[in-house]
C-alpha cells in the first residue's frame, strides 16, 4: 500500500459494487473498461471467482487487452 493510496481490499470495494452496477445495467452488451492492474485483479476476483489469494500473483501487463465473455 502506497503512503495514502488504497489497499486492494479498499479498491474492490469500491470497484466491485461499481462493476456489478455497470453489469446490470449495460446486461448484453459489450462494455470496454480501461484501468490500472489494481482495479483489473479485483474485476478479475469477482468475474473468474478466484480465490481472494491468487489475487496477489495476478500479472496484468501495461497495455494488455483482457476479454471476459458473460452469459
Amino acid at each position: 500500500r502506497f503512503p495514502e493510496g488504497e489497499s486492494t481490499e479498499e479498491v474492490g470495494a469500491r470497484v466491485i459494487p461499481k462493476l456489478q452496477e455497470i453489469l446490470s445495467k449495460d446486461a448484453g452488451k459489450d462494455i470496454l473498461i480501461v484501468s490500472h492492474s489494481n482495479v483489473m485483479k479485483n474485476m478479475h476476483y469477482y468475474l473468474a471467482k478466484c480465490p481472494v489469494e491468487d489475487m496477489v500473483n495476478l500479472d496484468f501487463k501495461k497495455g494488455g487487452v483482457y476479454e471476459y465473455a458473460l452469459r
